[in-house]
């Protein structure tokens, strides 16, 4: 049962990211679970049958059909006893999650060359996530219908523009025009889609980012302007509001702890 391991932090897409994949030829009625996984998993059929059960049902898959389990999902599967599946998966992460629990649990692969190049990296060894992501990139192209509403992906791409420029003064419009559509639009499906205003959530990602970089030891002045506020009197107002400390708290908690540590103080007891 071969199979090829990814090494965690080598790789970070947020759409998709590729975690492990293998093949395995299974004997008359092995079986898998029920168990619970951490992160999106799809198995192809190469060839022979099996049953998939999760939540909704029990489905019989035969050669040529995939089923797919989800995060934090309930599911077992089993060969078939007379006709046991040989089978072909692939595991991934990444905001593409929220898309696959949107599909039914079992889709039938028009191109099976996918799983065919996964089958030849395994087999040859290679640890090479990006041409793994080449694979899931073509898969999700197959069985994810595009929505009219939000073809290209733009909030989960604003959601990642967010996220690497952050520690810049960028604005909703910026955002937009990155993306070559328009602001009310971008608006609108940012909140639909994670139930958050694109506003409030650079808002979010800012502050949290400054509370990891106060209690990595920066002042307050320098956290501020790494995550994209000129203004440290404003940028300390929304602090407090956002986190119910003052960033000068955060500091001074963090002082206290490594104090206490060397054993300047005998007991320490901090109340937000």
């Amino acid at each position: 049962m071969p199979q090829i391991n990814f090494t965690q932090g080598l790789i970070k897409y947020n759409d998709i990211r590729p975690i492990f994949a293998g093949m395995s030829q299974c004997k008359s009625l092995h079986s898998y679970g029920p168990a619970v996984r951490r992160h999106g998993i799809i198995h192809y059929c190469v060839r022979g049958k099996g049953i998939f059960r999760n939540k909704d049902g029990t489905y019989k898959i035969e050669a040529g059909q995939a089923f797919i389990i989800n995060p934090d999902e309930i599911t077992f599967y089993q060969a078939d006893e007379k006709d046991p599946w040989l089978y072909i998966w692939i595991a991934f992460s990444g905001t593409v999650c929220e898309r696959t629990k949107e599909l039914l649990p079992v889709v039938t692969i028009k191109d099976r060359s996918i799983f065919e190049n996964i089958r030849d990296l395994v087999n040859q060894g290679i640890c090479c996530p990006e041409k793994y992501l080449v694979c899931l990139i073509r898969l999700f192209e197959e069985i994810i219908p595009p929505s009219p509403d939000d073809m290209p992906g733009y909030a989960f791409r604003a959601k990642d523009y967010i996220k690497l420029h952050y520690m810049e003064d960028i604005s909703v419009e910026q955002i937009a025009e990155s993306l070559s559509i328009d602001r009310r639009y971008l608006l609108r499906l940012f909140k639909r889609e994670f139930g958050i205003t694109i506003v409030n959530h650079l808002v979010r990602t800012r502050l949290n980012a400054a509370y990891d970089f106060l209690r990595a030891g920066f002042a307050v002045n320098k956290a501020a302007t790494m995550c994209g506020y000129s203004d440290a009197y404003n940028f300390s107002k929304m602090f407090k509001k956002y986190h119910g400390i003052s960033p000068s708290d955060v500091k001074l908690d963090r002082e206290l702890i490594q104090k206490k540590k060397l054993g300047e103080v005998e007991e320490y007891i901090y109340c937000k």
